[in-house]
């Protein structure tokens, strides 16, 4: 047989194959039946298994970096707000705190922000967003559990009282808002979406409320995952969370990773 012969063979395997499978099994079986010589035959098969190993290879590397690609999300409670019903705006030393936690952020390859709809995370937003040179969209998902001033002619004690109750019993449905189990379930469709839609190594910012990152929290992770940020987490998790404190969590293969829970560190410098 001439080279051109083999050659031929050769051509003739490579452009028809659609996997290594189909080039070892299928296309060994036609070339068996060609007249080589049992030495060129064992030369063909030697090469094409070092060319199904290649190619499992590559692909085995390709699915091992698929699973390894992560989003990584950064929960940043908005800044401290002024002590009024309704829809309020921060408050001086929040702003203070916000240009802290945005020139913090503004060293990290930020890519997207997202915030909650009312103002005083939206002003939060927006002095991260001035500094990354990013712009900010806005989702619901990410509104606290309940505002006061939600309910017409709510006391601040009765708003309270209301609070306290959803964040001990996650299926009281309170008669305005969120239980802490539906909070839950809304910004982890969020950030599921996010990790979606947005390309893998993404570094997003979220801008929201202290009771939906614990609500999110709580209902994500075991309490002994939990007590390792503090012995008595469940019960006092709505302490836990301080204006402009940044929490860290990692979404890889389908699983969340507490990286850093309510950092405070650049608000101290």
């Amino acid at each position: 047989m001439s080279d051109r012969d083999l050659n031929e063979g050769f051509l003739e395997m490579i452009e028809s194959f659609s996997s290594a499978e189909n080039l070892y099994f299928h296309h060994y079986k036609k070339l068996a039946l060609k007249p080589f010589s049992k030495p060129l035959s064992l030369l063909i098969d030697s090469l094409l298994w070092l060319v199904v190993k290649a190619y499992n290879s590559r692909a085995y590397k390709k699915t091992v970096e698929a699973c390894r690609m992560s989003t990584t999300f950064f929960l940043v409670r908005h800044a401290i707000k002024e002590k009024a019903m309704g829809d309020v705006p921060i408050t001086p030393k929040g702003i203070l705190q916000a240009q802290s936690t945005a020139r913090s952020l503004c060293n990290l390859p930020i890519t997207t922000i997202v915030t909650s709809p009312l103002r005083r995370a939206k002003e939060t937003a927006e002095f991260i967003a001035l500094n990354t040179k990013l712009t900010i969209s806005e989702d619901s998902r990410l509104r606290e559990r309940a505002n006061w001033g939600d309910l017409p002619e709510q006391t601040f004690d009765e708003f309270v009282a209301m609070w306290e109750r959803c964040t001990r019993d996650p299926d009281y449905i309170p008669p305005v808002g969120d239980n802490a189990k539906q909070a839950s379930a809304r910004l982890s469709s969020l950030l599921l979406e996010l990790a979606k839609i947005h390309p893998p190594e993404s570094n997003i910012v979220i801008v929201t409320h202290g009771g939906l990152i614990t609500d999110f929290l709580v209902h994500t992770f075991t309490e002994n995952q939990l007590n390792v940020w503090h012995p008595h987490f469940v019960a006092v998790q709505s302490d836990l969370v301080p204006e402009c404190s940044i929490t860290k969590l990692i979404y890889e293969n389908g699983n969340y990773k507490l990286d850093v829970f309510a950092s405070v560190e650049h608000l101290k410098s």
